[in-house]
C-alpha cells in the first residue's frame, strides 16, 4: 500500500517538473522570438541610416544601433540555447517515463 502511493508520488513529481519545464521552454522561446525581432529592427534600421542618410558626424550613433542588435542577437542565441536545453531534459524525462511504464 505505502509503495503504492509512493510511486504515485513520485509520478506525480515528475509529471509536474515536465509541465514545468514546458512552461519555462515556451517562455524562453517566445523571448528569444521576442529579442530576435528586436536584434533585426536594429540591423535594419543600422542598414536604412547607413544607406539613405550620410553618416559623417553620425557613425557613434550608429556604431551604437550596430551594438545594440548585435547584443540583442546574442542574447537571443543564449535565450535559444537555453531552450534547446530544457528540450533535451524534456527528452530524457520523457524517455524514463516510457522505461518505467514498460517495465511495468
Amino acid at each position: 500500500m505505502t509503495d503504492e502511493l509512493g510511486d504515485e508520488r513520485r509520478a506525480e513529481e515528475r509529471r509536474g517538473r515536465k509541465r514545468a519545464l514546458e512552461r519555462e521552454r515556451r517562455r524562453r522561446n517566445r523571448w528569444a522570438n521576442l529579442t530576435f525581432l528586436v536584434a533585426g529592427i536594429g540591423f535594419g534600421s543600422a542598414a536604412y541610416l547607413a544607406r539613405t542618410r550620410p553618416l559623417s558626424g553620425r557613425m557613434g550613433t550608429w556604431l551604437a544601433v550596430v551594438a545594440a542588435g548585435v547584443a540583442c542577437f546574442g542574447l537571443a542565441a543564449w535565450q535559444h540555447s537555453r531552450a534547446t536545453k530544457l528540450d533535451e531534459e524534456l527528452r530524457a524525462l520523457q524517455e524514463e517515463e516510457e522505461e518505467r511504464s514498460k517495465a511495468d
